[in-house]
């Protein structure tokens, strides 16, 4: 028997946020859920639904155990539940589109909802990273003085990068 009721005053969308992560690392959760609409509450999903999630990106992939992936993956809403979970990876950087289109078995409804992701050659948080504190001597005339910290230096990922490309030409 179909729950219309239920079926027509339900939205799913992305509960989990907008993610930025490097190539060909696994995203932290995303997660679809269905709400009621209008008060946003999640509720159980009534019907079994049928979702397939795809990326604009010509190489993202999909899973939902982080051991299987594939480039477009369909994965189960069970009538009882509200959430599902999947995970996402991509060898390419850019700034890519997921689309979940959504399916009930019983109702025929369709829902889609998507989520912004981006994929980064090297991400690093904060964009500037302190190294090594410069030090200084204590002015204490004993040998077991311990030093002092004078300043943090931040270098920049770019600068980070430059020192890499020289070291790198003088190595190998």
């Amino acid at each position: 028997m179909i729950n219309l009721a239920l079926a027509l005053s339900t939205i799913v969308i992305f509960v989990s946020p907008p993610q930025t992560i490097q190539k060909n690392i696994i995203s932290q959760p995303m997660i679809v859920q269905v709400q009621e609409e209008g008060t946003g509450q999640k509720i159980k999903a009534g019907e079994t639904i049928d979702l397939k999630v795809t990326s604009t990106s010509k190489t993202g992939e999909f899973s939902s155990n982080n051991i299987s992936w594939k480039k477009d993956s369909t994965f189960v809403i069970n009538k009882t539940f509200a959430n599902r979970t999947f995970y996402y990876k991509d060898s390419t950087s850019g700034e890519y589109i997921i689309t979940a289109t959504m399916k009930g078995r019983e109702s025929g409804k369709i829902w889609i909802t998507t989520e912004p992701i981006t994929i980064q050659d090297m991400v690093t948080s904060p964009s500037v990273i302190p190294i090594v504190s410069t030090y200084k001597p204590s002015s204490t005339s004993t040998s077991e003085s311990s030093p002092t910290i004078v300043e943090k230096e931040p270098v920049s990922q770019r600068f980070l990068s430059k020192i890499w490309s020289f070291i790198k030409r003088l190595f190998f």
